[in-house]
């Protein structure tokens, strides 16, 4: 009797936890929320990979665009990328798609879509710190930079940023490091991971965060500063006031990039912090949505090169053959050398 008692309170225990199981995992998630998880990364995956697309083409076939200023976001544009063509589809086929697991290894699966978000998000970051840290070092102190800062330096750079992203994110892969189980569910790097591993991650995003905070109030404070002198001066040449107006609209934009950055990217960062355990499908969906979320600044970095900066957005337009815009470029150097 006794022995019949135990057995009935395994079973029941046992269909606990397939439920809560079943409760947890994405694939269980209700149809209809399944389905726009579904739709909406697949629409934020073709809307990062064409403009991205469009931006490294235009680097190709744009001598303009081939200058040093533009080697690491060149880099990043390959990272962005990267994100529309792996990472969200990878996501959305673990997350949403029926899988035989027969064939695959669920466990790799996950790790290998956690490694493919961790390097790329990993690798944007640390380009927008460097990006802004070299932005105030240009600004800074522009004879020094134009020493060291040339297009092998930024190129070793840009390398150098990958390899030590891949590196420091491939422990994932080791079972010392990996906590994932059957019962594990949504596909998050915190819940796939040992906590000293992960809080490793962690400290790096959050002192790139600060790098690029920083170096944006000091370059903000240093435009101010000399946006005071050069109000001061009476007699300025139009070269000189042609290179003020540009260098002021690319702090701009950098500055717009950084805050693009931080708006999609600091939810997640904090929802990540508390380690919660996912219980629920409105804040495993929540879940699923902010870390969505750090993905869409992927898709934002082009439109705002190209609202930005003309270079950019003639390089682009060149690319998609626009001829709209040859003419104009052509009326305007037959005016100039009319002139």
């Amino acid at each position: 009797m006794n022995m019949n008692a135990a057995n009935l309170n395994a079973t029941d225990m046992s269909a606990t936890n397939i439920n809560n199981t079943e409760i947890i995992h994405p694939h269980n998630m209700p149809e209809g929320l399944k389905m726009c998880h579904l739709i909406i990364e697949m629409i934020v995956a073709i809307m990062t990979v064409l403009p991205n697309g469009v931006v490294l083409l235009s680097y190709t076939k744009s001598r303009a665009l081939q200058s040093e200023r533009y080697i690491l976001l060149m880099s990043l544009s390959i990272c962005d990328f990267l994100v529309g063509l792996l990472a969200l589809p990878v996501s959305s086929v673990y997350h949403f798609i029926p899988i035989n697991y027969n064939y695959i290894n669920e466990r790799y699966l996950c790790t290998a879509r956690t490694f493919i978000v961790v390097v790329l998000a990993g690798v944007s970051i640390f380009h927008l710190a460097i990006v802004s840290l070299l932005r105030f070092i240009t600004i800074q102190w522009p004879m020094q930079q134009a020493r060291f800062l040339t297009s092998f330096t930024l190129k070793v750079i840009a390398v150098s940023m990958w390899i030590y992203i891949i590196f420091i994110s491939f422990f994932m892969f080791l079972n010392k490091f990996n906590i994932w189980t059957p019962a594990t569910g949504n596909c998050l790097v915190y819940t796939i991971i040992v906590p000293g591993y992960y809080k490793i991650l962690q400290w790096h995003v959050i002192l790139f965060m600060l790098v690029c905070l920083v170096s944006c109030i000091m370059i903000g404070y240093i435009a101010w500063k000399q946006q005071k002198k050069i109000a001061q001066i009476i007699v300025l040449s139009d070269s000189n006031k042609e290179k003020v107006k540009m260098e002021k609209k690319y702090t701009k934009t950098l500055l717009l990039i950084v805050g693009l950055f931080f708006i999609t990217y600091l939810p997640f960062t904090i929802f990540s912090s508390f380690r919660l355990e996912i219980e629920s499908v409105w804040l495993q969906s929540f879940g699923l949505f902010i870390s969505m979320l750090t993905l869409c600044n992927s898709a934002m970095n082009p439109w705002v090169y190209a609202l930005r900066h003309k270079t950019f957005r003639h390089a682009m337009l060149r690319t998609l053959k626009c001829a709209g815009i040859d003419n104009e470029i052509g009326t305007t150097t037959s005016v100039t050398n009319a002139n």
